[in-house]
């Protein structure tokens, strides 16, 4: 299934900032609800949210046309699983860790809520570095110019679309991790001048 040159940014934006925003919302209020405990609330939202996201990728199969189901279902599971691996699961275990970790968090599940409110954060600049180099109305983040190397066995990648590749997995990998540690830092700030006072 391929998309027109103006539906990339769109669908990019879909998998990284929306879907982050939608989780994180529906987590918070979940969780605010009763949820036992903050990372079943975000399981529950992982979950509506991968509903809402079959329904959209079957609104533009039928706006699209001409396709095949198959390859709209393939697409959808290529790019689904894709999406839930790198940009969800994996960006919130190691942001859990990094705040865990750094932050001197000793509770796992306050440390995901604290990953989880830094997640839409680094999907948004996820985003902003994909259409940054050609505005919204391309795709050129796939093609920037360069010199040309070989890259998992495709060859004909530019250096330069490598290089931003690589800044976009580490801003998607250790983005929640570190927005989560400023706002954990800067709520534990506010709560000793609190009672320092």
């Amino acid at each position: 299934m391929t998309l027109p040159t103006g539906l990339v940014p769109a669908t990019v934006f879909v998998l990284t900032a929306g879907i982050a925003l939608l989780v994180t919302g529906l987590a918070h209020l979940f969780y605010r609800a009763g949820a036992p405990a903050f990372s079943a609330a975000l399981r529950r939202a992982i979950l509506a949210v991968g509903g809402l996201y079959l329904v959209g990728v079957l609104v533009v199969w039928a706006f699209a046309g001409g396709l095949r189901l198959w390859e709209v279902a393939a697409t959808l599971v290529v790019a689904g699983l894709a999406n839930l691996a790198v940009l969800t699961a994996l960006p919130l275990v190691v942001g859990r860790l990094i705040v865990r970790l750094a932050g001197g968090v000793d509770d796992s599940d306050a440390a995901l809520r604290y990953a989880t409110a830094g997640w839409p954060v680094a999907m948004l600049t996820v985003f902003v570095g994909f259409v940054l180099p050609g505005g919204l109305g391309t795709n050129s983040f796939f093609h920037l110019g360069g010199v040309e190397i070989c890259l998992v066995g495709f060859c004909g990648v530019s250096l330069w679309t490598a290089f931003a590749v690589l800044l976009e997995l580490a801003a998607a990998l250790l983005g929640p991790g570190v927005v989560g540690l400023a706002l954990y830092s800067a709520g534990v700030g506010a709560r000793e001048r609190t009672a320092g006072s």
